[in-house]
């Protein structure tokens, strides 16, 4: 991801993005009318990545069980003991 510094863009981008962080609503950024490019808060973008990665492990999860990798549940609760006691 490219990362500049608030001070390295001109003043409408400046102003484009203190909007956005006011306002805590995303900027559409269009080349000849067509979306180009999105602008949202850093804790929207975070909080987008979290719910993506949840999502991600849900399917991978599915995928699992709809081939018979699943574990009963006294297996999940000692899997689950031995990972909170390693400090994982």
């Amino acid at each position: 991801m490219v990362s500049l510094s608030l001070g390295e863009l001109d003043r409408r981008t400046q102003d484009l993005i203190e909007q956005v962080i006011n306002s805590n609503e995303p900027a559409l950024i269009t080349d000849a009318e067509q979306p180009a490019a999105v602008v949202i808060p850093a804790q929207e973008y975070a909080l987008q990545q979290q719910r993506l990665s949840l999502l991600e492990r849900i399917a991978r999860a599915k995928a699992e069980l709809s081939v018979g990798h699943c574990h009963s549940q006294d297996e999940a609760e000692q899997l689950i003991d031995k990972w909170t006691s390693n400090g994982v």
